[in-house]
């Protein structure tokens, strides 16, 4: 039997990005279990890569990537 993957690319522009993204960096390691997250930086844009074997992972991992990731937002927003 073949076991099927669910992947998901989250594609931010850096310039807006980048200092949320490193905010939540430390979290993203942190998720394990069903799930397997890569990051991947370029120029423009930094990525994050979920890849899970069924749906409740991966819908999990995503709702904690961008639940941390719009806590950060509002934070920089604060400050700013």
């Amino acid at each position: 039997m073949v076991e099927k993957t669910i992947s998901v690319t989250l594609d931010f522009e850096k310039s807006w990005y980048l200092k949320q993204i490193l905010a939540i960096l430390p979290n993203i390691d942190e998720i394990s279990g069903r799930t397997q997250i890569n990051t991947r930086e370029t120029e423009q844009s930094f990525q994050i890569y979920i890849e899970a074997r069924d749906t409740v992972a991966i819908r999990a991992a995503l709702g904690s990537i961008t639940r941390w990731i719009l806590i950060a937002d509002r934070l920089v927003k604060e400050v700013q």
